[in-house]
């Protein structure tokens, strides 16, 4: 038989029982064992749709609502009510019977089934607190097998929820099953232990061996926020949780206690050190950072951090102190104190090192040819003569210019305006500069270290008979014998020369002449002879007469040619063997003849004359 049909009997039977009996009070231990009669409610326990047996059946509600529109007085059809679900097409009657339910009823737990809702309302009192059947929550409670109002008829329920049908109309008869009494004890149907908060297999225990141990977990990254644990029910599409629900993940599955449990993006500690430039140097001690891939912005691993601290972590140009000073000229010369600032690979624009500053402070540091007080006095011809009185001055390294340092001063300027004339002083003519000054009397000029020119200082005189005062390089008289090309050949007589210290070009000495004349004196590379017999000479060229031509023009190489400044003249053979006949063509070209069967081996010579 159907629960459907089994329900309808049971209707049936109530209805039967009701109107045959008269509304006679039945009691049990839960429940009366009344229904709704017709318009009004029967003064004891639950009618038919109530507590039958030992035991709600299952649905509980006949499909169309109600019998004749109202409840029995204070009762409730134990387990009728589907969560708020209404039999296929409405409500009998019109839901509750005269004027809803009677005092001590309850809510149905507002789910539909299929088709409408239950036509009655709330009566005083509380709800009905069943479970969930086919179809619908009773008062949003206990699922398949729940108890009715926290208290179960004889035998407990059966399925807890409604046929496909409706809701006994919402009313308790009076005194009925609400309120924790079961009438004849309560009863268990072992099934399988599910995760669902019931003890499905009768044994006592809720839910044991179908749970999961997972620790909290809340941003899902796999790190937990500790090991403790709490057993909950399986997510079978969260297996990479270990099966844990949403915020929990399986220690088993865990990478680690998460520093930031409300944040996936970090999860563990990584030692760190700042450095919000990004420029390798760290600023203050290491630290524990809670990240996730690896460190966040501005944070760099200690072991990637230079030796040296950084002194400016907002910029990347300033790194390490150093000790400067001023030097905004840039010339070495620095003024201030030193003072330690923070800077790059080099110090700052308008400082230096103070070690590379210069010993002196400078006295401008605007203008970086002007650094230093110097005591000076004008030498505005810079001949180490100097006019006018010593002042001091900020000056350059080399003073300003027109000035000298007063210690450096070697007297003072007859001519200031001139660098070679700075003192009075008595000189010789010497006009040639030779220093073989004349015999004239002693001048007195303003001059500089030399004399001026045409002058001589007395003690630099060498002579002071000079036979040419205009030609430095003439100075006294030789006697010379003519030797126009300096070969050491000379040519004519002796004559008297007026000369150096050694004769003038064109000349020589008579001892310094070589013993024969000279055969041309305009070539300095012939001496005494003009030509040279045989001085051009060639290889040799031999010829054969034997099944040969008669005549034949070898070239030769020269092996021997005219010096420089001879010029090649006559050439002829020379035969060195055999009795054939040579012929010059030229000076690299000959031709030999045969006489008879006999060769010959010739060469070229030639005659070199001077030019």
């Amino acid at each position: 038989m159907s629960l459907r049909q089994l329900a309808q009997s049971v209707v049936f039977v109530l209805v039967f029982f009701v109107v045959g009996c008269g509304g006679m009070t039945v009691n049990d231990d839960g429940g009366t064992a009344g229904g709704n009669a017709a318009g009004g409610n029967a003064a004891g326990g639950n009618v038919a749709g109530g507590n039958v047996a030992g035991g709600n059946v299952a649905g509980g509600s006949v499909a169309g609502g109600n019998v004749a529109g109202g409840n029995v007085a204070g009762g409730n059809v134990a387990g009728g009510n589907v969560a708020g679900g209404n039999a296929a097409g409405g409500d009998a009657a019109g839901g509750n019977a005269a004027g809803g339910s009677a005092a001590g009823g309850g809510n149905v737990g507002g789910g539909n089934s299929a088709g409408g809702s239950v036509g009655g309302g709330n009566s005083a009192g509380g709800s009905v607190g069943g479970g969930n059947s086919a179809g619908g929550s009773v008062g949003g409670g206990n699922s398949a097998g729940g108890s009715v109002g926290g208290g179960n008829s004889a035998g407990g329920s059966v399925g807890g929820g409604s046929s496909a049908g409706g809701n006994v109309g919402g009313g308790n008869s009076a005194g009925g099953s609400s309120g924790g009494g079961t009438a004849g004890g309560s009863s268990c149907i072992p099934g399988v232990e599910a995760c669902d908060g019931i003890d499905n297999n009768c044994n006592g225990l809720i839910d044991e061996g179908a749970t999961v141990l997972c620790s909290a977990d809340p941003d899902g990254d796999l790190y937990v926020t500790s090991t403790a644990t709490v057993p909950l029910c399986p997510d079978s599409l969260r297996m990479a949780y270990g099966a844990c629900p949403t915020g929990y993940t399986s220690v088993s599955v865990s990478l680690g206690v998460d520093c930031a449990p409300n944040d996936a993006t970090a999860y563990r500690q990584l030692a760190a050190r700042n450095d919000a430039d990004s420029d390798t140097r760290c600023i203050g001690a290491t630290f524990q950072a809670c990240v996730g891939v690896g460190l966040g912005a501005g944070q760099r691993d200690p072991a990637t951090c230079t030796a040296t601290d950084d002194c400016n972590d907002t910029n990347p140009q300033r790194f390490q102190l150093l000790s400067t000073r001023a030097d905004s000229d840039s010339d070495s010369f620095c003024a201030g104190t030193t003072t330690n600032e923070c800077s790059g690979a080099t110090v700052n624009a308008g400082r230096r090192l103070a070690s590379a500053c210069m010993s002196t402070d400078d006295c401008n540091d605007t203008d970086p040819q002007l650094f230093q007080l110097l005591s000076t006095r004008g030498d505005v011809d810079g001949d180490s003569f100097c006019s006018g009185a010593a002042t001091n001055e900020c000056s350059s390294g080399a003073v300003g210019v027109g000035r000298r340092l007063a210690n450096t001063c070697l007297g003072d300027d007859c001519n200031d305006a001139n660098a070679s004339l700075f003192t009075l002083s008595t000189f010789i003519i010497d006009g040639d500069g030779d220093l073989r000054c004349s015999s004239a009397a002693p001048v007195s000029r303003c001059a500089g270290n030399s004399a001026p020119p045409g002058f001589a200082f007395p003690f630099n005189c060498i002579t002071q008979n000079d036979c040419n005062d205009l030609d430095p390089a003439r100075y006294q008289l030789l006697s010379l014998r003519p030797d126009g090309d300096n070969d050491g050949y000379c040519f004519g007589p002796v004559t008297s020369q007026c000369s150096g210290a050694s004769p003038p070009s064109g000349f020589r000495m008579p001892s310094t002449c070589n013993s024969l004349d000279d055969c041309r004196d305009t070539n300095p590379l012939a001496g005494a002879q003009c030509v040279i017999q045989s001085g051009y000479q060639t290889t040799v060229a031999t010829k054969g007469c034997f099944l040969v031509p008669a005549t034949e023009t070898f070239t030769v190489t020269p092996v021997q040619v005219c010096p420089l400044g001879f010029t090649l003249g006559t050439l002829s053979t020379v035969r060195n063997s055999g009795s054939g006949f040579c012929t010059v063509v030229n000076q690299t070209s000959l031709t030999i003849t045969c006489n008879g069967i006999d060769g010959a081996s010739c060469s070229i010579v030639g005659v070199c004359n001077a030019l």
